[in-house]
């Protein structure tokens, strides 16, 4: 964390809510899952980003400039994210929760996880099985 974000995080008079906050928004944190992005896409990895902030994951998309999908984003518009994700005319998406169970996304490769609620070892599970699918091209 930067200096001042670390400051923040460990006052003693900050709220829960406060803290997961400042944690997801760590501005050093973006410039690592930028680095991880540009080195997985030059190697030509599908890549999904999770994570529980709905307000983070769009601010990282925006600057990012990849498809964000959360729960306040229509079916048709998830659909059509999904969509470009499976026909590789986006090598990134970004995910809530809403990518935890009943998508396929077979061709993903990397899967990056910004945050996650602390709890469910279920969403961990989903989320690390959106990579584990057999790909057209696994030779076993």
């Amino acid at each position: 964390m930067t200096k001042e974000f670390k400051e923040f995080y460990n006052s003693p008079n900050i709220n829960i809510n406060s803290k997961i906050m400042a944690h997801s928004a760590n501005p050093n944190k973006f410039l690592a899952l930028q680095y991880l992005i540009k080195r997985h896409e030059a190697r030509g990895d599908q890549i999904i980003v999770f994570g529980d902030k709905p307000f983070i994951l769009k601010e990282y998309a925006k600057r990012l400039k990849v498809p964000v999908g959360t729960g306040k984003v229509g079916s048709d518009e998830r659909a059509v994210i999904l969509e470009y994700f499976l026909k590789k005319k986006v090598k990134t998406i970004i995910l809530s929760s809403i990518g935890d169970t009943a998508i396929d996304l077979p061709d993903a490769s990397v899967v990056i996880q910004l945050s996650s609620f602390f709890s469910s070892r279920k969403q961990e599970a989903q989320r690390l099985g959106r990579i584990l699918r057999p790909k057209d091209n696994d030779n076993s």
